[in-house]
């Protein structure tokens, strides 16, 4: 989980009828979610994504992709196995990775800015690697204002590897992707508000292959095909295409290691 120093309308078929907000519907959320929840590693950490499946993608927070070409996806509908980052905004710390699966449910999503203080809300993920986790809360600060971007506040606990994850309302919606905590603080998390994530998704429609990233500078988004090398065409910043990050090699012990997997018949790069 990242800490407090790491920095409108919405597609009609993203949209889905939430459920009921009755006792017996929380655990038809979580069982729901629990299918559609996945758990990322890369060389460097771990952390956890979701999957909208009528966006082709799952989405996690950008600080947990960061520096990868492709990372390890494992959920409970799932077997292990890589997929390709397609698209990182460091500025939001959002990241899309291209997938496709339908056995793996479609997440109902609110496309409505009626998020209130005092809200129920639910906190899934994959914290610590345990392999799915929910925790409950309330919504503390719908205006907390960090680098200039609005997240929500609430209480519901979050520790390392919940980033990514997201932040459930009554109703069954992702309202929210978990991106930060206080360093210091008591069950203070904060969730970029999904019509950030919604709009983006518009953003990137076009985005078949290859992979694009959102300018840190100008915010305009860089395709792979239209970038000057590692420069924004827009602005002239360096940029960082996560299709063209170097691919993970390593070294000493842990190059041993994989070289007597490897020797064992394992696929080192799922390991």
């Amino acid at each position: 989980m990242a800490t407090f120093a790491l920095p409108g309308k919405a597609p009609v078929h993203l949209l889905k009828m939430a459920f009921t907000s009755s006792e017996d519907s929380m655990s038809d959320i979580i069982k729901t979610y629990r299918n559609a929840i996945v758990q990322i590693a890369t060389p460097y950490s771990t952390g956890t994504g979701f999957y909208l499946r009528n966006a082709g993608y799952i989405v996690t927070n950008e600080h947990v992709v960061r520096g990868n070409r492709e990372v390890i996806i494992d959920g409970a509908l799932l077997e292990r196995q890589l997929v390709p980052v397609s698209f990182t905004d460091q500025h939001h710390d959002l990241a899309l990775l291209r997938f496709y699966d339908e056995k793996m449910p479609q997440l109902p999503i609110t496309g409505k800015d009626d998020v209130k203080e005092g809200d129920k809300v639910l906190a899934m993920g994959h914290p610590f690697g345990l392999r799915f986790s929910t925790t409950s809360g309330i919504i503390s600060n719908t205006t907390f204002r960090e680098g200039g971007i609005s997240y929500y506040q609430h209480d519901a606990a979050l520790n390392p590897g919940n980033s990514g994850g997201p932040l459930v309302n009554e109703r069954g919606e992702v309202i929210g992707i978990n991106t930060f905590v206080l360093r210091d603080g008591q069950n203070m998390g904060f969730a970029l508000p999904v019509k950030l994530l919604l709009q983006t998704l518009e953003e990137v429609k076009k985005l078949e292959r290859g992979s694009a990233t959102r300018c840190h500078s100008c915010d305009n988004i860089v395709f792979e095909e239209t970038a000057q090398g590692n420069y924004c065409p827009h602005c002239g910043a360096t940029i960082n295409l996560p299709g063209k990050e170097d691919q993970y090699q390593p070294t000493g012990i842990a190059r041993t290691l994989e070289q007597i997997l490897e020797q064992c018949g394992y696929d080192v790069r799922l390991s």
